[in-house]
């Protein structure tokens, strides 16, 4: 692989710099003329973090956050007459994420292909808009829609057709971790009334195996290469029922070293060239829609089959079926509101996984009730189960989740102030199965709070107190907290500050675990109309109990923000 300049192997700290400081400076200093027809406006926000962590000498104790994090974010609109340019930036100084690998001393160019920063320019006229940069293709449920690239796209829209194009990297090359690869994607819609559509959706990933210097070892990615059809569409069936249908078919190689594709009948797997290896699958969907005014429901069918690699959502789960239901409704002269989800999900459906064929179910239902003036009951009830049917099996599952929450707020004004009272009560009960001995673990939490609040003019004072309770069989896990709040706007509300204290204690079966003392300042200022000044503070101090192995612990964290409008 061709080496870069070495210029371009600058540490991403700096790269932030050169980058963000002479941005953010440009708007303070720009005699920009607006007119009628011209504008430029928007805002910028710089952002750093210091953060420090002591404990007793010789203790396993570790930080939890960088020592020093920055981010830059600009958001602007330049307008003139037709032409709209909306400018989209987000950096930071730290490219470590936990979910997209990244290379440990980044060069430029891999800096601003990292998915944690953003820099994006969308020209937009009439029918036709560009994305420049980073950006997300958003096409479809079974195509794309959740992976970021960095690149060029273009999109072009009448009354009767749509067009998309989008070409960019996904993935960063990283030594002996996984190969650069590029992404292309299109679609092309037929639009008809009453926002109805029939569209072809193409997706293709291709890892490029020269953007390392060497192949990474057989536990990480292998050179990969995919390709998705699908065709989607919204049908009216009524004046209040809508269908919406996709069918998809893929082929992907999971190794492009390999032999052909199995399924050489599949259109995908006809597009990809022969020298390609992996496998071709099939994924659908389909949904109903129900809408008035005051109640509806949706009915969602899915399914996904297990060679069906979802190259566009890389969290998506493959060799899946899914059926959910989602009503809602409005009763009691919309004094009651009422939404839920009642669904189920089948795993490895084709039974050729390695892992056990299990099945969930997930019901969620909630809404707001108001019986009264000033009175807002807030409720939800959720249910999450997973289990298998297996039985004998060193793999068994079976868990059940269930959570109740219920949380009134009452306003009321009296003695010249506003007052807000709000109880929390919150009830979890999870079970789990142990496999080997068939034993049912049931654990029990219950989280009570009770949070009031009173305002005068400009000042606010409130206080909060907590309960939370944990139990299982030979454990009962107790946390008391108290959190003490003051907020005031002083000169002519240019300043504005906020304090707030907490004390916690928690104890295991009546013995004392620890304590924790909690305090957060912050202090807005306006400099100006246009330009804003934040400084926060804040301090956790942990003091363990007698045996522990961590007697003391202490977290300091100091963010500063400048804000400015333009």
């Amino acid at each position: 692989m061709p080496r870069r300049p070495e210029i371009l192997k600058l540490p991403a700290r700096w790269i932030f710099l050169l980058l963000s400081v002479p941005i953010f400076v440009l708007p303070l200093q720009a005699q920009i003329k607006f007119t009628d027809n011209i504008s430029l406006r928007g805002n910028t926000n710089f952002f750093h973090q210091y953060y420090s962590f002591k404990s007793d000498p010789g203790t396993p104790a570790y930080s939890r956050r960088p020592k020093n994090y920055s981010r830059f974010n600009m958001f602007a609109e330049l307008t003139a007459y037709d032409l709209k340019i909306p400018i989209t930036i987000s950096l930071s100084n730290n490219t470590i994420s936990p979910i997209f690998p990244a290379p440990k001393n980044p060069d430029f160019w891999q800096f601003l292909r990292y998915p944690g920063n953003i820099i994006r320019i969308s020209p937009t006229i009439r029918g036709v808009k560009l994305d420049l940069g980073s950006h997300t293709p958003v096409y479809s449920t079974l195509s794309v829609g959740d992976l970021q690239i960095f690149g060029a796209g273009g999109t072009y829209e009448n009354d009767n057709y749509s067009f998309r194009l989008n070409f960019g990297t996904s993935q960063n090359p990283i030594e002996n971790v996984n190969f650069k690869k590029y992404m292309i994607t299109g679609r092309v819609a037929k639009k008809f009334r009453d926002k109805q559509y029939i569209a072809l959706n193409v997706v293709s990933v291709n890892d490029r195996i020269n953007s390392v210097d060497s192949i990474p070892p057989v536990y990480f990615d292998l050179p990969q290469k995919g390709l998705i059809i699908s065709l989607d569409g919204i049908y009216n069936l009524t004046k209040d029922i809508a269908l919406k249908c996709e069918i998809g078919n893929n082929a992907f190689t999971y190794n492009k070293n390999v032999d052909s594709i199995k399924n050489e009948f599949s259109p995908a797997a006809l597009a990809l060239p022969s020298n390609s290896g992996g496998v071709s699958g099939m994924a659908g969907l389909v949904e109903f829609d129900y809408h008035k005014k005051l109640y509806g429901l949706k009915f969602m069918a899915k399914s996904i089959g297990q060679d069906y690699v979802m190259i566009g959502y890389p969290f998506q789960a493959s060799d899946i079926f899914d059926l959910t239901v989602s009503p809602y409704g409005y009763f009691l002269n919309k004094k009651l509101t009422l939404k839920g989800v009642i669904g189920r999900r089948a795993n490895n459906v084709s039974g050729r996984s390695a892992g056990t064929r299990t099945s969930q179910l997930i019901v969620n239902i909630g809404g707001v009730y108001l019986p009264i003036k000033n009175l807002d009951v807030n409720f939800n009830v959720a249910n999450y189960g997973v289990r298998t049917n297996t039985i004998n099996d060193t793999f068994n599952i079976q868990i059940i989740a269930r959570t109740i929450s219920v949380i009134p707020v009452y306003h009321f004004d009296k003695f010249g102030l506003k007052h807000t009272v709000s109880l929390g009560l919150l009830l979890d009960n999870y079970n789990d199965l142990t496999a080997a001995t068939d034993a049912v673990n049931d654990n029990k939490i219950t989280n009570i709070y009770v949070k009031y609040n009173a305002q005068i003019k400009k000042y606010t004072g409130g206080i909060m107190l907590g309960s939370y309770r944990f139990r299982q069989p030979g454990r009962d896990y107790n946390l008391n907290s108290a959190t003490l709040s003051a907020m005031a706007n002083v000169l002519k509300n240019k300043m504005s500050a906020r304090a707030a204290y907490t004390l916690a204690k928690t104890a295991n079966n009546g013995v004392t675990l620890g304590n924790r003392k909690f305090y957060d300042i912050s202090v807005r200022y306006s400099i100006s109309k246009k330009l804003q000044a934040e400084v926060n503070v804040s301090n956790n101090h942990f003091s363990y109990g007698e045996g522990a192995t961590v007697p003391t612990m202490n977290e300091f964290l100091n963010r500063f923000t400048l804000n400015y409008r333009f």
